[in-house]
C-alpha cells in the first residue's frame, strides 16, 4: 500500500485522506452466562453498530444459560463493527460459544477452552418429553457445526453430541486451531455479493470500461477493448 501511494503522489495525481473516527468499546463477559434479557443493552449496541465502531470482549466464564450465549452470538452475528474476542482465562461451555462467535481471536498461556454438550432436559407428559429431545438433538446439532465446525472436527462433534465427552483446548492447542478457523470463515464470507461490493468501489476509483480478474484473493485490472 506504502508502495503505490507513492507512486500516486510521484505521478503528479492529488487525493485527499479523510480521516475516519474509529469507537471503541470493551465488553466483559467475566461471570456466569446469564439469561438472554440480561444483554439487551449489549445486544442493542451491537446491532446498530457501525463498520466504524470496534468491539474487544474480553471473556473468563464457565457458562451458564444456552439462551443468553444465543442472544449474544446473534448479535455478533449482525453487527456491522468488528468483534475481537480476547480469551483472558477459561472459556467453557456457553463461554466458548461467545468466544467463538467473535471474528478475531487473542488467547494467551492462561486461556483454555472448554466444549460439552448442553445440561437440562423437558419436563411434562412423556410423548411430549419424546418430541423435545428428539428436537433437541436435531437443533444442538445444528447449532454445535455452526458454532464449532470450523474448529473441532467431526469426529471430535460426534464425541461431544453422540458420546458425551468434555473436550478441553489448552494455549498450544489453540494458537494453532484459531488461525486456521480464521481463515475458513475469511473463505466463507466472501461470498458473490461481496466480490460485488468490491468490484463497485473498484469501479468507483478506475472508471467505467474496466474489467477485473480475482485469482487466489488478487484483483487483476483489465482494459476493455470499447471498440
Amino acid at each position: 500500500m506504502e508502495e503505490y501511494m507513492d507512486e500516486l503522489s510521484d505521478s503528479g495525481i492529488e487525493f485527499f485522506v479523510e480521516p475516519v473516527v474509529m469507537n471503541k468499546y470493551s465488553v466483559y463477559i467475566d461471570e456466569q452466562v446469564e439469561n438472554a434479557k440480561y444483554y439487551r443493552p449489549l445486544c442493542e449496541q451491537l446491532r446498530c453498530a457501525t463498520e466504524n465502531d470496534h468491539f474487544t470482549v474480553y471473556i473468563i466464564s464457565y457458562g451458564g444459560d444456552l439462551d443468553g450465549a444465543i442472544a449474544v452470538s446473534k448479535a455478533i452475528e449482525d453487527t456491522r463493527a468488528h468483534v475481537h474476542g480476547v480469551l483472558v482465562g477459561t472459556g467453557a461451555s456457553g463461554g466458548s460459544m461467545i468466544f467463538f462467535a467473535c471474528h478475531t481471536f487473542e488467547v494467551n498461556i492462561r486461556s483454555r477452552i472448554m466444549i460439552h454438550q448442553p445440561t437440562g432436559g423437558a419436563y411434562g407428559k412423556h410423548s411430549e418429553n419424546k418430541a423435545a429431545i428428539q428436537s433437541d438433538d436435531e437443533w444442538f446439532k445444528l447449532m454445535y457445526k455452526d458454532w464449532y465446525g470450523d474448529f473441532l472436527t467431526d469426529t471430535e462433534l460426534d464425541d461431544v453430541l453422540d458420546n458425551k465427552k468434555d473436550l478441553y483446548f489448552h494455549y498450544d492447542e489453540l494458537s494453532k486451531r484459531l488461525p486456521i478457523m480464521e481463515e475458513k470463515r475469511a473463505k466463507r464470507y466472501l461470498s458473490e455479493d461481496s466480490i460485488d461490493d468490491i468490484v463497485e468501489k473498484l469501479t468507483d476509483v478506475f472508471g467505467e470500461g474496466v474489467s477485473f480478474t480475482f485469482e487466489d484473493g488478487d484483483a487483476t485490472k483489465e482494459d476493455e477493448d470499447l471498440a
